[in-house]
């Protein structure tokens, strides 16, 4: 059961998240909360914010 003391919050949610949230499951055939698509979008963004935006090709 939920601590009596647990403050819950409520945000807005743009459609965007939705939008994410049905491509995640279209693509994995698993259905997030709104939680977990968060805590996927923040762990991919981590995992691949250091990575090179272009990556050089020689030219021979």
């Amino acid at each position: 059961m939920i601590d009596p003391k647990t403050k819950r919050l409520t945000i807005p949610v743009s459609k965007d998240v939705d939008l994410i949230r049905d491509r995640l499951a279209a693509d994995t055939g698993i259905v997030m909360s709104y939680s977990q698509v968060f805590n996927f979008l923040i762990h991919f963004y981590v995992t691949h914010a250091n990575e090179p935006k272009t990556k050089w090709k020689s030219l021979s």
